[in-house]
């Protein structure tokens, strides 16, 4: 039911939505990274959520859910799992600056290839 410091599960308020128990931070956060802090979380304990170590071992492409892009007509908002802000590039800079992605990435703390993964629509 653990994976390294996190126990997984549902909150049966959000209606059954899976969420984790990170145990060092001793806080709850949806499956995606993003923070449960609406309410107390009515947690239901189960372990088939949680990633199988083996795959994850495995699999040595980034995961697909690291970077999030939304996409407007101004430009790009990136975000990490990590951050709450998001990083805003616009579109005349996607488009005239080639060191554009090395930004986000160092602004991030990510790979170049995350960023391109959700680009390519790895992630939205």
């Amino acid at each position: 039911m653990t994976s390294e410091n996190r126990v997984y599960g549902h909150c049966r308020t959000c209606s059954g939505l899976g969420v984790y128990m990170d145990q060092d931070r001793k806080a709850c956060f949806f499956l995606n990274g993003n923070p449960h802090i609406a309410h107390p979380v009515d947690f239901f304990p189960d372990g088939s959520l949680a990633p199988e170590k083996s795959k994850l071992e495995a699999d040595s492409a980034p995961n697909p859910g690291t970077v999030k892009i939304r996409v407007t007509d101004a430009g790009s908002y990136y975000s990490n799992q990590s951050m709450h802000d998001e990083i805003f590039v616009s579109v005349q800079d996607e488009n005239e600056d080639p060191q554009s992605d090395l930004t986000i990435v160092k602004k991030l703390g990510v790979d170049v290839k995350d960023i391109l993964t959700a680009q390519n629509g790895g992630s939205s």
